[in-house]
């Protein structure tokens, strides 16, 4: 990593304000050149048209580029004198006219955007001696749901860089994964076992544009389900959830219609209590059943093509929700906009959806 990539990764510039900071306009790109180290170097800063700030560092008694500065081989007082002054002058820099983001990847920021404004959760650093490490957390548990690093990107792709010290970098976010899910999430691209966490159950995501924001907020969301319910031995208050179910693989129509209750495959942190909407697939598309969990955690021996059971809840039918209700347009305008897992509700929505079903 260059020491230009190293000091202002986490800034972008701020092209409003290049110029007014010293910065000289030239086609497509903007320059800026200064004096330090007691005249013996001169800076030359380059920001591209796409963002990227390279620079070099000249010695102006000779007119060469003083590489010295770059090369981690070279020590001794002056050259280490040289470099703190000149990470000194980029940090002067970015704060003149760059933008502090808090992560170094602009897809970062979108996630850690969106995790905000849906869930109200910023990220906190509690590793003293990891700082570049963030995770977000459940406000309800404060159990963490998702961990952010940046880290050479061979550490988690398993590829082998040709200058391991310059190797390039990557944020990446570990999330909690269904154990379901793992071997199809293992052939997806940008994704890859959780980097120094347990392999069977995190995964890691390359947050660097190779997979959509929202399939990245999908399995956020799933592992926020896992926190959120992770004092599920210890909680006394019942929540709601919403389930999907495949009509191609169940006629659940037909089950309610000849009896009350019914064996559902286990979702991990739905407890005795708990109210399950259960939502109908296409080309239903929408909730139509009100149930409760009345037994959870059932041993059960199942599987075929399209399913593995090893457990199973039982549910009993509370009510049947008016038909257009609660359609998946309506959940996406409430903000349930991915139901490929179960999905935790909080109070308020629980409260809205619960009156929802309760239309005539």
């Amino acid at each position: 990593m260059s020491i230009e990539e190293e000091v202002l990764k986490t800034y972008r510039p701020d092209e409003s304000k290049l110029v007014p900071a010293g910065f000289v306009k030239d086609k497509d790109k903007y320059t800026y050149s200064e004096v330090f180290m007691n005249g013996d170097l001169r800076a030359e800063i380059t920001v591209s048209k796409d963002g990227k700030v390279t620079g070099k560092v000249i010695d102006i008694a000779s007119g060469d580029e003083y590489f010295p500065i770059r090369a981690s081989s070279f020590v001794g007082s002056y050259v280490g004198e040289a470099r703190e002054a000149y990470s000194d002058l980029l940090r002067r820099i970015a704060g003149k006219c760059f933008i502090k983001e808090l992560f170094a990847f602009p897809q970062t920021n979108r996630i850690a955007k969106a995790i905000f404004e849906k869930y109200g959760e910023a990220p906190d650093c509690p590793f003293k001696k990891a700082e570049g490490y963030n995770v977000f957390r459940c406000a309800q548990t404060k159990k963490w749901y998702a961990l952010t690093a940046n880290i050479p990107r061979h550490l988690v792709t398993g590829e082998k860089p040709e200058d391991p010290e310059n190797a390039p970098r990557a944020d990446i976010m570990n999330v909690k994964a269904s154990p379901e899910r793992y071997d199809e999430l293992m052939r997806t691209p940008a994704v890859f076992p959780g980097y120094h966490m347990d392999h069977k159950n995190w995964i890691s995501v390359v947050l660097d544009g190779t997979l959509p924001d929202g399939f990245i907020l999908e399995l956020i969301a799933e592992s926020r389900n896992f926190a959120a319910a992770g004092k599920t031995s210890r909680r006394e208050d019942a929540v709601s959830w919403i389930v999907p179910a495949n009509p191609a693989y169940y006629d659940i129509e037909e089950g309610f219609g000849k009896q009350k209750e019914i064996m559902w495959k286990q979702s991990r942190a739905v407890r005795e209590g708990d109210s399950v909407y259960l939502y109908v697939a296409s080309p239903v598309s929408q909730i139509r059943y009100k149930c409760v969990a009345v037994k959870t955690d059932i041993p059960f021996s199942y599987k075929d093509e399209n399913v593995k059971m090893t457990r199973v809840m039982k549910l009993r039918l509370v009510s049947r929700v008016p038909e257009g209700a609660l359609t998946v347009k309506k959940l996406r305008e409430l903000g349930v906009k991915m139901l490929r897992g179960p999905v935790m509700l909080d109070r308020s929505l629980a409260e809205t959806i619960a009156k929802a079903a309760e239309s005539k």
